[in-house]
């Protein structure tokens, strides 16, 4: 027998394994049952009223710029007394208060995304305050920044780079 004798072989071995399996016969599909009213229980149960909602949180957190009561009046009607929440502000809020104050920029355009130097310097200033002073990882002050956190550990390290070479003095 040849190579090509027992390659005919094969194909032919091949052909009789794949085509002379039965072919299967669809099923037929399940038939739909014609529409059947609900029992008159199952109506009744879902006419029935549903338990009393939750009570109302007593307290409410707020983010306001600065320490502020505020009035929280519950849903429910039937409290008369309103609650009233005193939200401290966060801990990043003083220190950047503090490093804007001393460039004299504000809170708002170091978040900006401006990339001019008078605004760079107090914000790597911030995110290095920020990493030393608080407990904030690097992704939270990005958040607060409206940063990425490699932009924030950049920040960071060009800080130390200035402080290490005596262009920035600290307090």
């Amino acid at each position: 027998m040849t190579y090509e004798d027992d390659l005919i072989q094969a194909a032919r071995e091949r052909q009789a394994r794949l085509f002379s399996r039965p072919v299967p016969v669809p099923q037929p599909k399940a038939v739909r049952r014609p529409f059947a009213p609900r029992p008159l229980s199952e109506i009744v149960r879902q006419l029935q009223p549903m338990p009393a909602p939750r009570r109302p949180r007593d307290w409410l957190i707020l983010r306001p710029s600065d320490e502020v009561a505020k009035e929280h009046r519950p849903r429910d009607k039937s409290r008369s007394v309103p609650a009233i929440v005193f939200v401290p502000e966060p801990a990043w809020v003083p220190i950047a208060k503090e490093v804007c104050a001393e460039f004299g920029v504000s809170i708002k355009e170091v978040k900006s995304h401006r990339r001019d130097k008078y605004l760079v310097i107090p914000r790597r200033k911030l995110a290095w305050r920020l990493k030393r002073e608080t407990s904030m990882t690097i992704a939270q002050i990005g958040r607060v920044l409206c940063r990425d956190h490699t932009t924030v550990i950049y920040h960071i390290r060009k800080f130390d780079d200035a402080v290490s070479v005596g262009a920035v003095v600290l307090p």
